[in-house]
Formats: C-alpha cells, sequence, structure tokens
C-alpha cells in the first residue's frame, strides 16, 4: 500500500513540474519525421510555434515564461522543414478614457504588437528568438539560410501604425530584427 502512494506521490510530483514549469527546453536530432509544437498564454501575451521535419533534422528550442516571454529556436535540416510561428502582445488599459477626441490622453497604457513568420524551406537552417527588453519592448530575431519559401509579417498600432512585410521565394538568406515599443527617456 505504502509503495502506490509513494509511486503516486512522485507521479502527480513529476506531472505538476512539467504543468507549473517557467521554463522548457528541448533538443531532437532524428534521422527521419518530427514535428515539435509549443504555445504559451500570459497575461496579454500569446505566443505559438509550429516546427515539422523529414529528413535528418536537429531542433533545439527554450521556453522561458514567467512576467515576460522569451523563446529561442534553432532547426537544422537536411530535408523539407515547416515553420509556423505567431506571437502577439496586447495591453489596453483604459482608467478614464477621453469624452472628446481633442482632450489629452490620461492614465492610458496601449500597446499592440504581433508578428507571425510562416515558411517551408527545402533545406536549410532556421532560427528565431522573442526576446523581451525592458518595459514596453519586444524584439525578434529571424535568420534562415537554405532554400525555400518564407512569410513574415508584423503589425502594431497604439496611436502610432506600424505595418511590415516580407516575401522570399527560391533560394534564400534572410535576417531580420524587429523591435516594438518605445522608451520614454525623459
Amino acid at each position: 500500500m505504502n509503495r502506490y502512494a509513494v509511486l503516486s506521490f512522485f507521479l502527480l510530483l513529476l506531472v505538476f513540474g512539467f504543468v507549473c514549469a517557467d521554463s522548457v527546453s528541448s533538443s531532437i536530432v532524428c534521422s527521419g519525421a518530427s514535428w515539435v509544437s509549443s504555445s504559451v498564454l500570459g497575461p496579454g501575451t500569446t505566443l505559438t510555434q509550429d516546427l515539422f521535419t523529414t529528413d535528418p533534422a536537429m531542433i533545439l528550442r527554450e521556453l522561458l515564461t514567467g512576467e515576460r516571454i522569451q523563446a529561442k529556436t534553432m532547426a537544422t535540416s537536411e530535408g523539407p522543414m515547416g515553420i509556423d510561428e505567431y506571437s502577439s502582445v496586447r495591453i489596453n488599459d483604459d482608467e478614464n478614457p477621453p469624452l472628446c477626441i481633442f482632450e489629452p490622453e490620461n492614465n492610458q497604457t496601449k500597446r499592440h504588437h504581433e508578428t507571425s513568420v510562416s515558411g517551408l524551406m527545402q533545406h536549410g537552417v532556421y532560427s528565431s528568438a522573442k526576446l523581451p527588453g525592458p518595459e514596453d519592448i519586444s524584439r525578434y530575431l529571424i535568420q534562415a539560410n537554405g532554400s525555400g519559401i518564407l512569410l513574415t509579417r508584423a503589425f502594431s498600432d497604439a496611436n502610432q501604425s506600424l505595418n511590415y512585410a516580407s516575401d522570399v521565394a527560391g533560394m534564400l538568406n534572410i535576417s531580420e530584427h524587429m523591435q516594438f515599443g518605445e522608451t520614454d527617456d525623459t
């Protein structure tokens, strides 16, 4: 009886350890098909990542959660590789919304960042990182080297409009750095 209680306690501890984890790291080296998927929902933040490969490949991934979400992914494949990533930050605090359009905006925090990457590469290397910066800053780094199709999009809206698009096809070597948010140095 005690054996079953101890075994169930350790099994329960193991399950809750993975469910409540603040950090997940994984590395996969395979000679066949692999598929890695992750998603995180935080306060005002969403992150989803999907990667698949069909031939010899190596996938490294690190996911840190908590106050701010941080994700790093690197994949190398000798064959086809599919990529789908989406990230968004949406925070909207309106304590005293203005009654008139000409009134100054007081006590308002508006942040809307969004980015997505989709691609299908014949072979090559892909890496991406979502790095939180100080306060409102979010940084996204994307690097791809190989052959295939890659589509990136960015969007930001908080009384400042920013829309970005990037399409690549065929032989590709792409490196992008996107930064959303602003710092007030006054």
